[in-house]
């Protein structure tokens, strides 16, 4: 059974529906952006903070890189 249910949604299966909401939303932690218990942010992000998708790669294989380096220093490589 996929996980929001092979049956449609009807008054009768309301609660099977309801658990089966909660559980596929708390699996995935997305639960509390849907109940509400997860405030969004109060600050919107400055559009010249937010990089390409080139520009963020490469940022974060510069990082990955220097990670692999101290891995490889520890274990005197």
């Amino acid at each position: 059974m996929a996980p929001f249910g092979d049956e449609s949604f009807l008054k009768d299966n309301y609660l099977a529906w309801k658990r089966a909401m909660i559980l596929a939303l708390n699996s995935k932690n997305k639960l509390g952006f849907v109940n509400g218990s997860i405030k969004a942010p109060l600050e919107e992000t400055d559009p010249e903070e937010q990089l390409s998708v080139s520009a963020y790669y490469t940022k974060l294989k510069g990082l990955w890189d220097e990670l692999a380096s101290y891995n490889a220093a520890a274990h005197g490589a």
